[in-house]
């Protein structure tokens, strides 16, 4: 087993980056330190190892961690410094370089370092959970290359070093329920995570098998001072504060957000299974919410909503794309509108089952009278980028493009006032 230690530096992530809260900071240090986990916590169990790609993200820290406790040693792969500290014989983060992720044999390589710093030569089980994925490209990358390529290079390496050092392979895909609702349009984003979850079941696999879950919005854990952040511009949110609430279409879409710890949890139950069959499933909470319901779930004392047309969303989303404000959101929402036989609860029979329990509500995540927002809308730094797209383009492009914006605003925005329904979940608890 070989080590490329001057191609890959070996670095842990600064998890207290990803909080405002020093006393955030300080239960995630006490959690994830090995001092804790490794000696009264988690009984290791060496024959187990996972690896995640994409461990830079705000949504590693939750898998990371009941992998753990599951009994896992991790390979964390991610493009982050600074993790230093958090090493131990259970967890070692492997500084990959982003570029070089659709590169088979890079990715191998960095998995094959990972085993060697934890001293493993062979595991009864290996798994791999793919988080990278993206509603809009990184720059320098394509949609195709984050949603399809990178993952199934990293799906095909993890089931090529378990040929050679376990006796079974499991693999987990955190896909969107955009690919559930709109697969077939053409929605680029959702065709392609179709894609990536038909592919993964696709693999031959010894011993395990291949799972893709399909949630919709996550809800994170809030902080310990109640802060709430669900790591995207223009989440509910960040509107907590607002006297009048945007949203896209008639707001009365249905969306049924999860828990982060559900989502987790019920993957890895999924891993732990003897099943082999390959699934996806559709990973929905208990609380069905509308649009214009979620909204003031986190605003109880809005007044108004403000309906912004699919077409003036789609042209912002599809020339300066930002956060939620993506293609892929903006027509989920418009084929919802245009067909109600999709405006209807997805069923959660099957994701329920492999949480093995009741998924939490909303409310049990979240009290709203108590939300503080991680951080705010950021409307600042959006019209600064509508800014710049408007003087880097050619002036007759700009100027049929704020010609719309202006146009689809006038004529096809709406206000609606907050109903005695609009915040029905605000106020009953179910």
């Amino acid at each position: 087993m070989f080590c490329l230690k001057s191609a890959i530096n070996i670095q842990r992530r600064d998890y207290g980056r990803l909080y405002n809260s020093n006393l955030q900071q300080q239960k995630f240090s006490n959690l994830i330190q090995s001092t804790e986990l490794d000696s009264e916590k988690i009984q290791v169990q060496k024959s187990k190892i996972a690896v995640i790609s994409g461990a830079g993200g705000q949504t590693a820290k939750t898998p990371i961690l009941k992998l753990r406790e599951a009994g896992y040693q991790v390979i964390a792969l991610t493009g982050s410094k600074g993790n230093e500290k958090y090493n131990s014989e259970s967890l070692q983060f492997v500084r990959v370089d982003r570029s070089k992720l659709s590169d088979r044999e890079y990715v191998v390589a960095a998995i094959r370092n990972g085993l060697e710093l934890l001293n493993v030569s062979t595991c009864d089980k290996i798994v791999g959970i793919n988080l990278i994925g993206s509603s809009i490209a990184p720059s320098k990358e394509d949609l195709i290359s984050v949603n399809f390529d990178i993952p199934m290079v990293f799906f095909e390496s993890v089931s090529e070093v378990g040929q050679d050092i376990s006796g079974g392979t499991s693999l987990l895909q955190i896909s969107s329920i955009a690919a559930t609702i709109n697969g077939t349009s053409d929605c680029t984003y959702a065709s392609l995570k179709k894609k990536t979850d038909e592919h993964l079941l696709g693999l031959p696999l010894v011993g395990g098998r291949a799972i893709a879950l399909r949630p919709g919005i996550v809800l994170p854990n809030p902080t310990l001072d109640g802060r709430v952040n669900m790591g995207h511009d223009y989440s509910p949110e960040q509107f907590c504060n607002w006297k009048v609430l945007p949203v896209i279409g008639s707001g009365n879409q249905i969306q049924q957000p999860v828990g982060e710890e559900c989502l987790y949890q019920a993957g890895i139950n999924a891993l732990e299974s003897d099943e082999t069959k390959g699934i996806i499933v559709n990973a929905v909470g208990p609380s069905i919410m509308t649009q214009k319901q979620l909204f003031a779930f986190f605003n109880p004392k809005a007044n108004y909503f403000m309906h912004l047309s699919p077409d003036l969303a789609l042209e912002l989303a599809e020339k300066v794309p930002l956060g939620r404000l993506a293609p892929y959101s903006v027509k989920m929402f418009a084929a919802l509108d245009e067909d109600k036989n999709k405006n209807t609860p997805i069923e959660s029979e099957e994701f329920n089952r492999l949480f093995e329990d009741s998924p939490k509500g909303i409310f049990e995540i979240y009290d709203p009278s108590k939300v503080v927002v991680g951080r705010k809308a950021p409307i600042a730094k959006h019209c600064s980028m509508i800014g710049q797209y408007v003087f880097s383009n050619n002036p007759l492009h700009s100027i049929q493009f704020i010609g719309k914006l202006g146009r689809h605003f006038v004529t096809k925005t709406e206000m609606s006032k907050v109903q005695v329904e609009d915040r029905l979940n605000t106020e009953k608890r179910s």
